[in-house]
């Protein structure tokens, strides 16, 4: 049996305010798209996504 994972996001900080969240969130949202127009999906994969732009996208196992 393969198990399919729709790909999930990670904020590192877990102390942000509102603006924070939304700043990250809105980060990791136009770096997903850049993925998904490079043929990249989020299926099997995490994205990290830091408040200082670190973003690192990772395959699950």
């Amino acid at each position: 049996m393969i198990e399919v994972h729709s790909g999930i996001v990670f904020l590192q900080e877990g102390d942000l305010l509102r603006e924070e969240q939304i700043k990250v969130v809105s980060k990791a949202v136009k770096a997903i798209e850049a993925e998904m127009k490079a043929g990249r999906e989020m299926i099997n994969r995490v994205l990290y996504i830091s408040v200082t732009g670190t973003i690192i996208f990772q395959d699950l196992p």
